[in-house]
């Protein structure tokens, strides 16, 4: 039996209802939606809608091509964005589009980019820390020497800068080789998991890897692929 597409927002709406289910890829959109419209300057749903509606001519009707439950169910994984509304939200948060649709590739150009990366992975070993347990937290914010007021603060700005220093102090508070924060981790996407055990196991290893480890692991699995090839 072929698996059934989640409708879109658009159709969700015609239809007068809202879908009560969530496809695991939607809902990641739906995350990196919600992080670039944060990141963009938009701090409520609202206010990037009234952006979108700014570009968009009205209905037969007179009625906003967007409403905020409509940006609603994206954020939360009810619906799959259409293309053409993906582009026009990374146009106005100043996103790739690539990166809202797929999570690959940088998340903004150049100097942003560093800034944007920084961010989510923050953001995301927050998350993680906090399901970890109450006392996880607090005991990572003491060694970075921070407060969970300025980490607040921080991630619910969505603009804020994650400095040089912040950015080293919670490698070294986390055990994480010095970059780390500058790089995006694909084990930090549940889409992650559906990918064969050994692969997750290398990209593991290479993401943890200092950047003279990750050179011999280049340079072995290179030498692998280079003498599998030749003895066929």
């Amino acid at each position: 039996m072929s698996r059934a597409h989640p409708k879109s927002a658009t159709s969700l709406a015609n239809e007068g209802r809202t879908s009560r289910s969530k496809d695991p890829y939607a809902v990641q959109i739906g995350r990196r939606i919600a992080q670039a419209r944060s990141m963009g300057g938009f701090a409520k749903q609202s206010d990037l809608t009234g952006a979108l509606n700014q570009r968009l001519p009205t209905d037969t009707n007179g009625r906003a091509a967007w409403s905020d439950s409509r940006l609603g169910s994206y954020e939360a994984g009810f619906a799959i964005p259409h293309p053409a509304d993906l582009q026009l939200i990374a146009e106005l948060t100043g996103c790739s589009a690539c990166w809202l649709t797929f999570g690959n590739g940088p998340i903004r150009e150049q100097a942003r980019s560093l800034q944007a990366v920084r961010f989510q992975n923050l953001l995301l070993t927050v998350e993680h820390l906090r399901a970890s347990g109450e006392a996880v937290l607090p005991a990572v914010l003491q060694q970075a020497k921070m407060s969970e007021k300025g980490l607040t603060a921080l991630l619910e700005s969505g603009t804020g800068e994650v400095s040089d220093r912040i950015a080293r102090q919670f490698e070294r508070a986390l055990g994480k080789p010095r970059g780390w924060m500058d790089e995006q981790h694909a084990e930090f996407d549940p889409l992650f998991a559906q990918l064969p055990a050994g692969l997750r196991q290398l990209f593991h290893l290479y993401s943890e890897a200092t950047p003279a480890q990750r050179e011999v692991i280049e340079r072995v699995v290179t030498a692998m692929v280079s003498n599998e090839g030749g003895g066929r």
